[in-house]
């Protein structure tokens, strides 16, 4: 019916706009997580012809090539940085982008259980169970690699699930063969982490369709090809793609196994993550359990076979994590719309019995889409409202953003004390704003030190405060024979 169809589109952007009023609100605001700082400086430089592909450039003194992550998360953000301009609203509105882009993969790849594992409810349930993640509006709007990742993770995912659908032969093996190109590209944002969808045709035959083990194989194989032959293609092309790689796993991959790169960390960290992070959309299905159960009667949570299947391909993105000590609350990200997926199958009948309570008289629906359109408009003011708000670093924005300053591009200033030059969000903070690369070392033009050291830099007799106005941390110096020129 078509009523049916408006009705469970109200629901599915009533999910949407509840996922823009999460992250909306953050987009205008001063402050970002450092990371998604540097990561934005990065890209924004390559975009500016600052470092290449596999040679990325962040600042003069640190990282002068980065070698910490693989390239294709700075190139892709370079691309909008070329389109738009030195603009905040890219690294702003990036995660939002890809946030929309995985709910529409998350919504497919449910679609796809109507024929294979018996979905019954529209793909509103899963998206909602994934915006309730407390992990999901935070990442979104800052600016992390995992944002990306996550984006070719699951389109790769939905690709493998079609081509292990549909009978055709020929069809399946293009839509396999593109799911492992999005897997390598998964990889190629953030290291071998996103190689998990691999494991997919096998997680199928397990739990979904043991009939057809050969269509399995036959799909995993073409997946493999999909990776390798467009690695091999780039290791013969690519002149910088072997340095590059064999950089990246020395600095970054083989040192975080090992944990000499970061210690004290824990193996079973990831593991408290995911517990944490389920236990919202886990509390929301038991209360839509508990609600329908008294109401309608409805049976309580299910664990069939698509269940399984999700719950499996989760965990397989999640715990190969445990193999470094290094574990930081988002790495398991990527793995995060298959724990929505799993949550939503759980408990899928008493999401219908909600559903079909819905009545589809034309009154309801329209309250639907009222309530949605309310949602999103009030995402939109809300945003709105908060510009210029600051929320994280609070001191540099206060004296930077604020308090603004015009500097000359590409500058290496002097910082004091020393410390400053490793204080990352600082590093991450003036290249972004300012392009600007701290230095330990007294006497370049600009010198960048804290209140509390003023009367030792004025003391030096050489530099002349400049700003801010009103300093609430930050003081910035320029040399007095500058300051008189």
């Amino acid at each position: 019916m078509k009523s049916d169809r408006y009705f469970l589109a109200g629901l599915t952007f009533f999910s949407v706009f509840i996922f823009c009023l999460s992250v909306l609100p953050r987009l205008l605001s001063y402050g970002m997580f450092f990371d998604g700082v540097t990561y934005a400086s990065i890209s924004r430089n390559m975009a500016e012809g600052y470092g290449s592909f596999w040679r990325p450039y962040y600042t003069d003194i640190i990282y002068p090539v980065f070698f910490d992550h693989p390239p294709l998360g700075f190139f892709l953000q370079s691309l909008a940085f070329r389109a738009v301009g030195d603009s905040l609203s890219v690294e702003a509105f990036w995660g939002f982008g890809a946030g929309l882009l995985v709910l529409l993969f998350i919504w497919m790849i449910w679609r796809t259980g109507r024929q294979n594992v018996g979905t019954q409810i529209g793909g509103w349930a899963p998206m909602l169970m994934f915006i309730a993640l407390p992990m999901t509006s935070w990442l979104f709007a800052n600016n992390l690699l995992e944002v990306t990742m996550t984006v070719f993770t699951t389109a790769a995912a939905l690709l493998a699930i079609y081509g292990l659908s549909t009978p055709t032969r020929p069809k399946a093996a293009i839509l396999a063969f593109c799911s492992g190109t999005l897997i390598l590209g998964a990889a190629l944002v953030k290291g071998p982490v996103g190689l998990f969808p691999l494991v997919i045709p096998a997680v199928w035959f397990v739990t979904v369709d043991r009939k057809h083990f050969s269509r399995s194989a036959f799909v995993t194989i073409l997946m493999l090809l999909g990776v390798l032959v467009p690695f091999f293609l780039l290791m013969i092309c690519e002149q910088g793609f072997l340095p590059f790689v064999k950089q990246y796993f020395s600095q970054q991959v083989v040192a975080s196994v090992s944990g000499t790169r970061e210690k004290g960390g824990s193996h079973f960290g990831i593991i408290i993550v995911v517990l944490r992070e389920v236990v919202v959309p886990v509390l929301i299905g038991a209360v839509v359990w508990g609600i329908a159960r008294v109401k309608w009667g409805a049976r309580g949570p299910a664990f069939g076979r698509k269940f399984w299947f999700y719950l499996l391909v989760a965990l397989c993105g999640s715990l190969p994590i445990m193999l470094s000590p290094k574990q930081l609350m988002w790495y398991g990200f990527p793995s995060f719309p298959f724990y929505a997926l799993a949550v939503a199958a759980c408990f899928e009948k008493p999401f219908a019995r909600l559903e079909e309570a819905l009545t589809l008289t034309g009154k309801r629906l329209t309250i639907v889409w009222f309530v949605a359109s309310l949602v999103l408009v009030g995402a939109i003011f809300w945003m709105i409202e908060e510009k210029g708000l600051v929320r994280k670093q609070a001191d540099f924005h206060k004296d930077f953003s604020i308090q603004s300053v015009d500097l000359p591009e590409r500058q290496v200033m002097s910082v004091y004390p020393a410390g400053l030059e490793r204080d990352w969000a600082l590093v991450a903070n003036m290249q972004r704003q300012f392009k600007a690369s701290l230095s330990d070392s007294i006497g370049h033009e600009y010198l960048l030190t804290t209140v509390e050291n003023q009367a030792y830099v004025d003391s030096l007799n050489t530099y002349q405060k400049i700003h801010p106005p009103i300093p609430v941390r930050y003081l910035l110096y320029i040399l007095r024979d500058s300051a008189s020129d």
